[in-house]
């Protein structure tokens, strides 16, 4: 698991390089840093989506079972708050005050859509070996 944590980690790295290069790129560092709700957003995704889990991942708590369960959580957070970020608040001005919140459809193909990335990720574990039983692993 801790490999693949690892790898997580350099994409996320890589990610995060991207990510501050664009802002950069397009001249938005400034109000990237500005104390908006947009700039306090965007600098709760990067830290706690992608900073945290980076030391996480590349520290001695990787080795842990709970380190790697908070890396997971704060790496799905971060991911989850890229697109919250994207489609509330950062339309919020362009939308003329109208608050943007998801119809019940989109609820539903989103549930479907993680439900579907379960039963692929049970698929995989189950057919490949991937999580060992723990009188295994010690062997």
């Amino acid at each position: 698991m801790r490999q693949l944590a690892k790898i997580g980690g350099a994409l996320m790295l890589v990610y995060l390089v991207l990510r501050i290069a664009d802002l950069v790129l397009r001249g938005q560092l400034g109000p990237a840093l500005s104390g908006s709700i947009e700039s306090q957003c965007l600098l709760i995704e990067i830290v706690v989506g992608l900073v945290i889990p980076l030391l996480i991942v590349y520290s001695p708590l990787s080795n842990t079972r709970w380190g790697l369960v908070t890396y997971g959580v704060l790496g799905s957070f971060g991911v989850f708050f890229n697109r919250a970020n994207t489609v509330m608040v950062g339309m919020l001005d362009n939308a003329g005050g109208v608050r943007y919140f998801p119809s019940p459809l989109e609820f539903v193909i989103v549930l479907g859509m993680i439900t579907i990335a379960l039963l692929g990720y049970i698929f995989l574990c189950e057919n490949f070996s991937i999580l060992k039983p723990e009188n295994e692993a010690e062997a």
